[in-house]
């Protein structure tokens, strides 16, 4: 919460001083072109990464460059009682002076199938739970990533806010906030 109010409180400074102009690449000009030609600052420096996703949705990730700028992303989320299969098309824009730091935004959809018993803890009571299920919803992403120039690592901060419905007849919304670290390839 810290990081993004400091980063928020840092955005309005920028703003003010007209400090914006030039400090993000275009992403229209980004995919205009090649892969070669774009700035340095710019490029993604690994086509591959795979590794863990801490958060609501935790589990293995895999991240796949389409070009310069565009990326897909899967998870394989693991609970203790349901698995998910989320699909994130990312776009990734360089920060200029910051080689290696992009910040990308994006969407998709996911898929969970839980089975087993369910707890929960409400108004001094335990109410137990036992149905199985599947859930389908649409998923948001934005968030930060820095890939480590000398070792090949990657670590992101993100914000996957999505919508679920389920064959049980509900509905959830949340945020899903997470760090991730990968290994880039």
């Amino acid at each position: 919460m810290k990081i993004c109010i400091a980063a928020c409180l840092c955005a309005q400074q920028l703003a003010a001083q007209g400090s914006f102009s030039g400090l993000f690449a275009s992403t229209a000009d980004i995919s205009r072109l090649k892969f070669d030609e774009i700035p340095t600052s710019y490029k993604t420096t690994y086509r591959n990464a795979i590794g863990i996703r801490a958060g609501g949705t935790s589990g293995i990730t895999f991240k796949h460059f389409l070009n310069s700028s565009d990326a897909i992303e899967g998870i394989l989320g693991l609970w203790p009682n349901a698995i998910g299969i989320t699909v994130l098309y990312e776009r990734n824009v360089g920060i200029q002076g910051a080689p290696g730091l992009h910040f990308y935004y994006g969407g998709g959809a996911h898929f969970n199938a839980a089975t087993g018993d369910y707890y929960a803890y409400r108004d001094d009571y335990w109410y137990h739970y036992r149905h199985d299920g599947i859930g389908v919803g649409i998923d948001g992403i934005m968030g930060i990533e820095y890939k480590i120039p000398p070792i090949p690592m990657a670590i992101s901060l993100d914000l996957k806010p999505f919508i679920e419905a389920s064959n049980y007849g509900t509905f959830y919304a949340g945020f899903d906030p997470s760090i991730g670290i990968k290994v880039a390839f």
